[in-house]
């Protein structure tokens, strides 16, 4: 449940509160973490609250301060942490000697004050102009727990309405009436309840209705930017990475007048049809970096798309080096010396890498043969080798292949470059039987090296291995493989598909993995017989005999046959919904970005509700194929445009949501956001960032135990994500007296539900030098969870658990009986009892 406290606002002083949050580096007291300010006031936020200084006549005046404390009036002290962290730095430089300097303080988009209460954080964050802060109450913890006390103001006042006014010497603050609601069985459902005066003076939460204890948490969406990216004519955005720090873009352009070229590798567009364009921009979408053009002189008039230059992937390694591809039908695009192929033939791939502030082409090649090949998607590995897919004619480079002819029309290519572009790894065909169509669409590259790969095909034959679907559906299929590292071996294969057709328009089969070999494969289907999973979310096709719907499909490659398929499922309404690219975090969720016409598209906790002529559609799956956020994105027409129909979706490592797409009108873009002010004219590159989206691990909750020894204190700081880490916090509260300094043993005994017997040990001890491990025996699965752990008075020692990638650990909630901490002396055992829910 996430109790949402309103804004902070203040009558008379109307003005938009910051985005940012910048950290304490020395600049102000030391009990300060973080700041937010603003020309009307300034907010100090600490481990045990927050204080608000507002703007009046004689300057910044102190106006109340907001404490956390527990039942019995004592402040509550927690650790923050900065969330989305921003490239903008803050330097003050004040007075002649550098001793008094304090440089480099970063900022971040948000702030989480983490266990606030047992299982529950404080979020800050701005929305729509104002300052807001969440309570996020794990699932288990009280809700009752939370008090409030305000310093600096008169009594609290419960208005009318249920919002709160605080009246202080500098003006009244203002938070609104909060807003309680949870994410049960896929929906979002609203719980009754609002503010409570206490007698102390504090204020709390009463909760009217009945609500889910065990529900999984889901945060609002916050939309972080949307801005455009174009110049005055035709701009088509194909595709998305980002490295953390910044985001890249590419697509095409026939615009002469695109943002961003000066001092880039080819700041002005060649004389042909349309080139290729790649852009750099910081995290938050306020800054284009760099934007190049990429391309070559067309042929002689007259022009056609056969003389274009277009860039379909981008992705980017370590070193911030772009690497991008596409097609060309430019015999002078720019190639670079040692390229393993600097001739093309007629319409080739192409493969290109730039430095990291645009100015250099460092690697640039041709890949094809002599029909007209197409590069759809690449994915680098850690050295920095260059994978690539798409649709190949005759006469294609191959190296080691599995396969060495071609059908004559398209054919998959699956083929490694080198780092420098100067030469093969492998290369190969896919295909199936003479007179068919075929084409790799999407790739993903695990850190083993094996290349996983979906795709389109129009026939029998395809080559398949330990297949769901070994055989062709009819009309057009989907297809997923998977290759070893060698390129030379082909680990898995199948069919996915219905009788009808799958991925009609357009490359559009994503498809994203990880590295326990699951796959999962986004595509779209009007077959009325798809193969979908006997649990799944949306079993029959909701669209009309010639309309289709978003198919997503995961999948376990180490697995052979039915047992392979670990989860499928329609998802549209009865008009046409596309499925177009497909990414995945860390805890196994599932992000889809689609495209859809339909006015009933499936919404899940919906950042936007009514769609336009066209929308893109973004959706989040759990690791057991439920949908946790599904939503329109947009107004009218704004989705995939031009005749690719292509978007791409990248996903960074704290979970913002990256996606790249085309606007052919509608107005999207946000206050800050690069191009805001502009107005698309025919189509217009659409970028935009979605943070906080999809489900919040269960918080860990406190159960007490009596037995063998007095209870000490266990305490969970953050609840353990399936594939994560937690960190668990184990207390001392005689400050060094029960828990001598030197432990050097320990082990948690787990037990396997509430009311298990205290005191008896569970499988698994953990013994050893400062670490040890915990196995937990599921029955037929062993899970081991390790860690280390160091002790010392006076502080509580940190446990931190890395759980494993495990379907049986999804939803398990395990208890500790107690921990056993060994050293020079006699054992002492603690009785208090840790529940930790494991999984989304």
């Amino acid at each position: 449940m996430v109790l949402c406290a309103g804004s902070a606002a203040t009558q008379g002083l109307p003005d938009r509160f910051p985005l940012t949050f910048e950290a304490n580096g020395g600049a102000f007291a030391p009990a300060v973490r973080f700041v937010a300010r603003s020309p009307s006031y300034q907010l100090f936020l600490t481990e045990s609250g927050t204080s608000l200084a507002l703007r009046t006549a004689g300057g910044f005046t102190a106006a109340v301060a907001l404490s956390f404390v527990d039942a019995a009036g004592v402040a509550r002290s927690a650790e923050l942490v900065g969330e989305q962290p921003l490239p903008t730095r803050v330097n003050y430089l004040r007075g002649s000697s550098p001793a008094g300097w304090h440089t480099g303080a970063p900022v971040y988009g948000r702030v989480r004050a983490l266990d606030v209460w047992p299982g529950i954080d404080v979020v800050w964050y701005e929305r729509d102009g104002e300052l807001e802060y969440d309570f996020v109450v794990g699932a288990g913890a009280d809700p009752a727990a939370i008090r409030l006390r305000f310093d600096g103001a008169e009594a609290p006042e419960l208005l009318a309405n249920g919002a709160l006014a605080l009246r202080t010497g500098a003006g009244v603050v203002r938070q609104d009436a909060p807003l309680l609601w949870q994410q049960v069985g896929g929906e979002r459902r609203e719980v009754a309840g609002g503010y409570r005066l206490n007698e102390d003076g504090t204020v709390g939460f009463a909760i009217a209705g009945d609500y889910d204890l065990g529900a999984p948490l889901v945060i609002d969406p916050v939309l972080v930017f949307a801005g455009y990216l174009g110049g005055s004519g035709f701009d088509v955005l194909t595709d998305v990475a980002t490295d953390d720090q910044f985001v890249y873009v590419c697509g095409y352009t026939d615009s002469t007048d695109l943002p961003g070229t000066v001092g880039t590798f080819q700041p002005a567009k060649a004389p042909g049809y349309r080139d290729a364009l790649v852009a750099k921009l910081t995290a938050d979408g306020s800054q284009l970096l760099w934007c190049t053009y990429l391309g070559g002189n067309a042929a002689p008039a007259p022009q056609s798309v056969w003389d274009d230059d277009r860039a379909y992937a981008i992705d980017v390694d370590g070193n911030g080096v772009v690497c991008v591809a596409g097609s060309s039908g430019c015999s002078d695009f720019p190639i670079t010396a040692g390229a393993f192929d600097p001739v093309t033939n007629s319409r080739d791939g192409f493969v290109a890498k730039l430095s990291a502030d645009g100015a250099t082409l460092l690697a640039s090649t041709f890949l094809g043969g002599n029909g007209s090949d197409r590069v759809h998607a690449l994915d680098l590995d850690a050295t920095g080798a260059v994978y690539v897919t798409g649709e190949a004619g005759g006469g294609f480079p191959l190296l080691n292949p599995i396969q060495s002819s071609s059908v004559g029309l398209a054919t998959v290519f699956v083929t490694k470059l080198t780092p420098a572009l100067d030469a093969l790894v492998y290369s190969t065909y896919l295909r199936g039987s003479q007179g068919t169509y075929h084409q790799g669409t999407d790739i993903d590259v695990d850190s083993t090296g094996r290349a996983y790969v979906a795709g389109t095909t129009t026939g029998p034959g395809f080559p398949t291995q330990n297949a769901f679907q070994p055989a062709f559906g009819g009309v057009a299929d989907s297809f997923l493989v998977r290759l070893d590292p060698t390129g030379s071996m082909l680990e898995y294969g199948t069919y996915l598909g219905g009788s009808n057709v799958e991925a009609r328009q357009g490359p559009c089969c994503g498809v994203a993995a990880d590295d326990n070999g699951r796959a999962w494969v986004v595509s779209t289907t009007n077959s009325p017989d798809y193969p979908v999973s006997a649990n799944a979310y949306q079993p029959a096709l909701a669209a009309g005999p010639h309309t289709e719907n978003l198919a997503i499909t995961c999948l376990d490659t180490n697995a052979a046959g039915a047992a392979s398929l670990l989860w499928s499922t329609y998802f549209g309404g009865p008009g046409d919904s596309q499925g177009l690219d497909v990414a995945v975090d860390s805890a196994g969720n599932a992000h889809v970005l689609g495209s859809s016409n339909s006015g009933s598209f499936p919404l899940v906790d919906p950042w936007r509700t009514s769609p336009g002529h066209l929308d893109l559609t973004l959706s989040i799956f759990d690791p057991n194929g439920t949908p946790r956020f599904s939503t329109y994105l947009g107004g009218d027409a704004v989705a995939p445009y031009g005749s690719d129909h292509r978007a791409g979706l990248a996903l960074d490592s704290a979970g913002n949501t990256y996606l790249a797409a085309s606007i052919a009108a509608g107005a999207f873009a946000t206050p800050g956001a690069v191009g805001q002010g502009s107005a698309p004219v025919g189509s217009t590159g659409l970028l935009a960032k979605f943070t906080s989206l999809g489900s919040v691990a269960a918080g860990a909750v406190r159960t007490p135990c009596t037995g063998i020894a007095p209870p000490r204190s266990l305490i969970a700081v953050t609840g353990p994500v399936l594939g994560g880490t937690t960190s668990v916090a184990i207390g001392d509260p005689t400050n060094g007296l029960f828990l001598p300094p030197t432990l050097t043993c320990w082990f948690l005994g787990l037990g396997p539900a509430p009311g298990y017997p205290c005191g008896v040990p569970m499988p698994g001890w953990g013994i050893g030098n400062n670490s040890g491990e915990v196995l937990v025996d599921l029955g037929q699965q062993l899970a081991v969870l390790t860690g280390r752990i160091a002790f010392g008075p006076q502080a509580p020692a940190v446990y931190s658990l890395t759980l494993p990638n495990q379907a049986g650990l999804v939803g398990l909630t395990l208890f500790t009986q107690g921990a056993l901490f060994g050293g020079t002396g006699t054992p002492i055992i603690l009785t208090d009892a840790l529940d930790l829910t494991f999984g989304r």
